[in-house]
């Protein structure tokens, strides 16, 4: 009888710990895993000036290591000194610190399907920034989301970046 009653008790608070829809308690049961040092920005190039009188190119080649039907990125400016580390994302894989969040898109790894909104441009606009920054290296990011990889099928993030010039 009283190994029923701990039983029961062990149950009841395991069920009330693993039930709450705390963001720690969430990631005891969605394994992420963040791949950094694969960049697949070929432009802007590091060292690159950007400036608000003109658009940087940009462009990016997703991983697909897992060779899914599409790739779904953001984008980001950031700030430095330092480039950004998968520490500093954030819960649901976005900058908490950023400049400028350039948006969602998709890319069609297969070229078979048509989805909103598409791969991003190839170019982005830089807004004035603070002056602080004026000379100093900030940060083009992306975050890929692979979606699903064999065997665990549980979301994996690519962070890429590199390193500009802010001329004001």
């Amino acid at each position: 009888m009283q190994f029923l009653t701990v039983l029961t008790t062990l149950l009841a608070l395991g069920g009330s710990v693993l039930a709450s829809p705390t963001p720690q308690n969430d990631n005891l049961h969605r394994r992420q895993k963040i791949i950094t040092g694969v960049n697949g920005i070929s432009a802007p190039t590091g060292g690159e000036t950007i400036s608000t009188t003109s658009n940087f190119t940009f462009t990016y080649k997703p991983f697909d290591y897992c060779f899914e039907d599409f790739s779904a990125v953001s984008i980001w400016l950031v700030p430095g000194p330092n480039a950004p580390t998968a520490s500093s994302l954030n819960a649901t894989q976005g900058f908490s610190q950023y400049l400028v969040a350039y948006g969602e898109w998709l890319y069609d790894d297969d070229g078979v399907y048509v989805l909103a909104p598409g791969p991003p441009p190839p170019s982005f606009s830089v807004p004035e920034l603070d002056p602080s920054y004026v000379g100093s290296t900030v940060y083009v990011a992306v975050v890929e989301i692979v979606d699903g990889c064999p065997p665990e099928s549980t979301p994996e993030y690519i962070l890429s970046s590199v390193g500009v010039v802010y001329a004001g």
